[in-house]
């Protein structure tokens, strides 16, 4: 059977969102091996790992990006070998081992809270700068969360700003106050704000995009790089860090999990249990980090 039928069916037991993604794996893949897939070996399978291992080693791809390569090309293959398209095939996945790291946190993968206070340090001159990594490092809001934000995201709640939050996991907004000194620095960059919209420009006046975001953490890191302990993390990895310092500092978990927009707090305590010694309804307040409004 040519194996394009071969493929739009199994595309048609993914949503098309996923398909795509799988596809873009696929064809690398082919492109890897130059062969169709019912013509890859055992041999074929290892040499792309091994491919992986070293993209992965020179740090340009994560362990997560090479886990779910395999995981991609394994389901297409299962699906391949369940449904008996071809006569004799052997699933030259069956024995790719690569495994998902842990998902959990320990001190080790995150940035230091000597790291954070050299960065903030770094960017105090830049309001607008210094205020997005206060609320990663702070409240634990991601690049989208923060890309996402505009001018009316901006509330009022009893004389204190709230910020109301997009939350992906359920497609919704969440209001989630703010520590005074987090509310402080806030109101200090909108008094010098004139934009409408979006609460976080570009240097082109236009709303901030993720890949804006990542490259402007990775300007300060470089402008710092010498005196930090962990020499290199991204925008992820600081907001892990925030969520452990509410940790540290007492804040409970199930709080914190409201916050920060998981809908399970064992997950959350589970996941990072290492990095802090757990033990109101506003968990940043807890925080371990101090910041300057």
């Amino acid at each position: 059977m040519e194996f394009e039928k071969v493929w739009t069916a199994f595309a048609e037991t993914l949503k098309p969102n996923t398909a795509a993604k799988y596809r873009i794996t696929f064809d690398e893949f082919s492109r890897f091996t130059g062969k169709t897939f019912p013509e890859c070996t055992d041999a074929d399978v290892l040499a792309y790992e091994k491919y992986l291992n070293s993209m992965e080693n020179n740090h340009k791809i994560t362990h997560s990006t090479h886990y779910t390569k395999i995981s991609v090309l394994r389901s297409l293959a299962n699906f391949v070998e369940k449904c008996g398209f071809y006569d004799n095939y052997k699933n030259p996945f069956s024995m790719a081992l690569v495994e998902r790291n842990s998902l959990e946190i320990d001190n080790y993968t995150i940035p230091q809270l000597e790291d954070l206070e050299i960065l903030l340090k770094a960017a105090r001159d830049n309001i607008r700068d210094y205020l997005i990594f206060v609320l990663v490092m702070k409240c634990a809001l991601n690049t989208r969360q923060i890309c996402m934000l505009t001018v009316d995201d901006i509330l009022n709640y009893n004389d204190h700003l709230v910020l109301s939050v997009f939350y992906a996991r359920n497609n919704n907004k969440h209001h989630i106050s703010l520590p005074q000194d987090v509310e402080n620095i806030l109101i200090k960059y909108l008094e010098n704000f004139q934009s409408e919209g979006s609460l976080f420009l570009n240097s082109r006046k236009k709303p901030l995009k993720e890949r804006d975001l990542q490259r402007l953490l990775k300007k300060y890191i470089m402008q710092v790089k010498d005196s930090l302990y962990k020499k290199d993390f991204t925008i992820a990895e600081m907001r892990h860090a925030g969520i452990i310092y509410m940790m540290a500092g007492g804040a409970d978990s199930a709080d914190i999990s409201s916050y920060v927009g998981l809908t399970d707090s064992a997950r959350l305590k589970s996941r990072y249990k290492r990095a802090a010694a757990v033990s109101l309804n506003n968990p940043a307040e807890y925080s371990i980090l101090s910041v300057h409004g």
